[in-house]
Formats: C-alpha cells, sequence, structure tokens
C-alpha cells in the first residue's frame, strides 16, 4: 500500500477548528523529488494529506481514491506523464494534475496542458511558494474545467429534449430576455397547433408574467382575458396532472383550450401554456398534446438556460474583474520584494537595510492577506468553512483586533475608540471573530478622512453580544447599501471586494447575523450579533 503523510500541520491548529485537509496523490520513482515535495509544502504550512507511489502500477492501485491532486513525475519506469495522463483524469476526474518536470521544455508543458493537466512545475523550481501558488491556480482552472464539464453535459440533455422541436429551437432559444422567450413560446405554440391564440403564463420570484400571440403578433396582456383564467384555474394545484387536457373556451363557441401545465425541476407548477383552437377531431388529439408538452419542456429549459447564461455570464466578468485586481495586488508587493532584494544586496547602510525589511515584511503580510482570503473564499464555496466556538473574553478580543490595526489608524491620523463591559464574554471561534474585527476597523479606516474617529463597541443585546464599529467617513450610498456584503463589491478599485463577503460567512457560520447602516456624509456602522449557542 502506498505510505501516506499528513503535510504541514500545525500543532497549533486543533484539527477540530479545521476543515479536512485536501488529499495528494503523489507519484515519482525518486525518493529525494518526493523529498522535495514535501520540504516545499511544508515550507509554507500547506496543509495536506500525502500518498506517495513510486510507479504507474502502484498508482493503478489508487484509483478507487478520492483525491484533490495528483502530482504526476514526467518520466516514470516504463512510461511517462503524457502516456499516464488519461488515465489519471478518467481515476480521479475532479483531481487538479500537475506535473513535476525537470526538462523544462515549453513544448511539453503545452502538450500536457492540451491533454488535460492542470499545470506543469521544474523540479529545479520546487520553491513552497511558488509551487503553492501553483497549486492554487491549478485548483481554479480544475474547478473551471469542471463547470464547463457540467455545463456541456446539461447542453446534451437539453438537445435530448428539444430533438422533436428542431425547428422550432432556434427562435425558442432566440430571444435575449425572458419576455422575448415567453413570446417566442407562445408564438410557436400557436403555429404548432394551428391555433387562434395562445397564453403563457410564468410565476416567478420576479412576479408574474405573461405572454400572448395571435399568430404571428406578440402581445403581452396586463390582465388575460376571465375565459383564459377558468380555462387554467386548476393549474394551481399540487395535483395538477403531467399531461396536456382539453377545455371547452365557453358555451357559444365551437373552440378549446389546449393547456398544458408548466413545472419546474422540482415539479412545482410555476404557470402555465395554452392554445386557443377549433374543436379538433378525436383522432387529432392525442398529436396535439405531445406537441405542446415538448414546447412547454422546451420553454422551461430556454428560461432555466437564460438563467444560467446570465449567472454565467456575471461569474466570468466577476472573475475576469477579480483576477486584474489579484494580480495587481500581488505584483505591486512581489516588485516592492525584488527591489528591496536588489538594494540589500549592494550592502546599504544599517539604517537603509532596516527600513527595505520593514518594507519587505509590510508586503509579505499584504499577500499573505490577499491569498488567506482567496482561501477562505474557495472554503465557503465548497461548503468547507467551519468554526469552533469557544467562551471568550470580549475586551481582550477587542484588544487583540486594536492591536492589528493601531498603526494604520496611527498612520492615518485618526482616534481609535475602544468600549466594551468589563466581565463580559462571548461564545465564538476567536481567530474568526478577530479576522471579522479587524477587517470592519480596517474598512472604517481606510475610508475615514484624517482627523475622524472610528470606534468599536461591543454590548451584550437580545440574549448575545453585539458589536458594532463606526467610523466618521463619507458613508455609503443608500443605492449600495443592499450589495456591500456580496462578493466583489468595493466602494472604490481597491482590494478583491472579499472582506465583507467572508465577514458574513464567519458571522453565519456562527448563527448570527450582520448588518449595515448609513448616512451619507455621516460615516457608517457595521454590526453584527452573536448568539449564546452554549446555553450561558
Amino acid at each position: 500500500m502506498a505510505p501516506e503523510s499528513r503535510a504541514a500541520v500545525s500543532p497549533a491548529s486543533p484539527a477540530s477548528d479545521v476543515a479536512p485537509p485536501p488529499r495528494f496523490l503523489l507519484i515519482d520513482d525518486d525518493e529525494a523529488d518526493r523529498m522535495a515535495v514535501r520540504r516545499a509544502l511544508a515550507q509554507v504550512h500547506f496543509h495536506c494529506v500525502i500518498v506517495e507511489c513510486a510507479t504507474a502500477a502502484a498508482a493503478i492501485q489508487q484509483q478507487s481514491g478520492d483525491f484533490d491532486c495528483v502530482l504526476l513525475d514526467y518520466l516514470l519506469p516504463g512510461t511517462t506523464a503524457m502516456e499516464l495522463l488519461p488515465n489519471l483524469k478518467r481515476w480521479f476526474p475532479r483531481a487538479a494534475i500537475v506535473v513535476l518536470t525537470g526538462h523544462g521544455d515549453e513544448q511539453i508543458a503545452v502538450a500536457l496542458m492540451k491533454a488535460g493537466a492542470a499545470d506543469y512545475i521544474s523540479k529545479d523550481r520546487l520553491d513552497g511558494y511558488v509551487l503553492s501558488k501553483m497549486l492554487h491556480r491549478a485548483f481554479a482552472l480544475q474547478a473551471a474545467r469542471t463547470k464547463v464539464e457540467r455545463a456541456e453535459e446539461a447542453g446534451r440533455l437539453y438537445t435530448s429534449m428539444l430533438h422533436d422541436l428542431a425547428e422550432a429551437a432556434p427562435e425558442l432559444y432566440g430571444g435575449t430576455t425572458l419576455e422575448e422567450r415567453l413570446g417566442a413560446a407562445a408564438r410557436v405554440a400557436c403555429r404548432l397547433l394551428a391555433g387562434v391564440d395562445a397564453l403563457v403564463e410564468l410565476r416567478s420570484g420576479a412576479g408574474v408574467q405573461f405572454a400572448h400571440a395571435r399568430g404571428d403578433e406578440v402581445t403581452a396582456p396586463h390582465a388575460p382575458d376571465e375565459r383564459w383564467r377558468a380555462a387554467f384555474i386548476e393549474t394551481s394545484r399540487a395535483d395538477t396532472p403531467q399531461r396536456s387536457s382539453t377545455v371547452p373556451w365557453d358555451a357559444d363557441s365551437d373552440e378549446v383550450v389546449v393547456r398544458q401545465p408548466l413545472r419546474d425541476r422540482e415539479g412545482h407548477v410555476v404557470g402555465f401554456l395554452g392554445v386557443r383552437r377549433a374543436t379538433p377531431p378525436d383522432e387529432l388529439v392525442e398529436f396535439l398534446s405531445p406537441i405542446l408538452a415538448q414546447v412547454a419542456q422546451t420553454l422551461i429549459a430556454s428560461v432555466e438556460n437564460l438563467r444560467l447564461y446570465e449567472t454565467a455570464k456575471k461569474a466570468v466578468e466577476s472573475r475576469d474583474a477579480v483576477m486584474a485586481v489579484v494580480s495587481h495586488d500581488l505584483r505591486s508587493p512581489l516588485s516592492a520584494m525584488a527591489l528591496g532584494i536588489e538594494i540589500l544586496s549592494d550592502s546599504p547602510t544599517p539604517e537603509q537595510a532596516a527600513t527595505v525589511l520593514d518594507r519587505m515584511e509590510r508586503s509579505k503580510l499584504h499577500m499573505k492577506r490577499l491569498i488567506n482570503d482567496l482561501l477562505d473564499v474557495a472554503q465557503i464555496d465548497s461548503g468547507r468553512f467551519q468554526v469552533t466556538p469557544q467562551r471568550d473574553s470580549v475586551s481582550s478580543i477587542l484588544d487583540e483586533a486594536r492591536a492589528l490595526v493601531a498603526a494604520q489608524a496611527e498612520q492615518a491620523g485618526l482616534e481609535l475608540v475602544v468600549d466594551a463591559p468589563t466581565g463580559l464574554e462571548v461564545y465564538a471561534h476567536r481567530h474568526r471573530l478577530v479576522q471579522v474585527l479587524s477587517n470592519l476597523l480596517g474598512n472604517a479606516i481606510k475610508f475615514t478622512p484624517s482627523g475622524g474617529v472610528v470606534s468599536i463597541r461591543a454590548a451584550r443585546a437580545d440574549g448575545g453580544v453585539q458589536f458594532a464599529v463606526k467610523d466618521t467617513g463619507p458613508g455609503i450610498e443608500p443605492a449600495q447599501l443592499p450589495h456591500v456584503f456580496e462578493r466583489y463589491w468595493r466602494k472604490d478599485r481597491r482590494g478583491l471586494g472579499l472582506g465583507l463577503f467572508i465577514a458574513e460567512a464567519i458571522v453565519v457560520a456562527h448563527g448570527g447575523r450582520i448588518w449595515v447602516e448609513s448616512v451619507p456624509g455621516e460615516g457608517a456602522t457595521f454590526t453584527f450579533s452573536l448568539p449564546d449557542s452554549d446555553g450561558a
């Protein structure tokens, strides 16, 4: 059985405080190279479990395992990474595959990436920080590939569902808005069933929307004819039949409504689709119902497709924006550190060296905060974000948070006020609570002009403890208040826009809630409350 090791597990962090570490499969026939990988991961305290294999045959024995990453040596006894890669992708479909090579051949790297590898790294560059950054990039790429594969699978399913409406599908999917797609469905249904007119009603979180078509002319009535309402009154019931049915239009005409309930993926009735037409011969009824049911299925798929498209479009835009900021925010401290190294290599005076080292230390901390934010968001997205509350002193926690931002407040020319009753305790994960407070304080300091005041207060309220961070800055516009805790929201172009998103996740993980109040020109107050979950 392949050896298993735990890399970079900090003794100061009990296992109950963290999510299960990622599992790595390391395939390399050279013990020294495997040791170098473990040492590089330990260098940056990268928490993971490593299963090691010296041969491809040993790796085969692990194909039933669940791994987050496969570190694969390019040259193995009797095979190469290129030959083994297809099998690894099949055995470990969710794992990011990273190739270790001593060749440094860019053509090999390009071929490996095209074949499905997430990334590669030369063994002569096996530095902990480089490896850690590359692994995070590989995980992100693998996650994107998984999303694409799932989207492609959903597309194949939609294609199968739309087979009987191939000619009408482009029309149903052609609209760029929900109103256009509802109108297309009414128009297609009316045409396919040779109807006088057709009506679609869709109920969603945005309210009720209608589309009415008479032939190829589409209208959107504010209030449908009462006869339509009578024909579809039954579609609101949970036991509405799945298949289409036919009801008379009214007592004075030889017309019927062929009606079909619209159901979402969970089977809930969310509206209806109906076509009014002359009463068909009995032998034709059996053909009309399946056609209308196909149109209804296509409409629901089309609406879902539109929503997924809009979501994906926003996600891509957000991703591009955050990657631009990440690259900028990492490039600046890296440049500062590179300049510092150059200065130090020229034998500077002790005073110059101290200044340079201080600047490099601040650059290192900035990069660490940036990477930690990205790791926190990854844990939140994966559902592995956890907190382990314990009873702790509020004054002690506030003092720790204050110490983290005191220099920043002093440099900004601000007064920092801390106020909490003596003896007040809170049931919380100390490290995470300090993270929330320092984040809120840091934001308040960032946006408060010199001479202002930033205060943090805590008090017992509603059976728990309530914290409030207030500043005397310019405040937040009312239109922006509902969005401040959204991912990537930024008051200006500084930062990633992840701090408040992470803060809310931490508070919610404690069973609490967080909110903001602000009047433009009068500052902002961020307040959050934590319950006494241990019953004390």
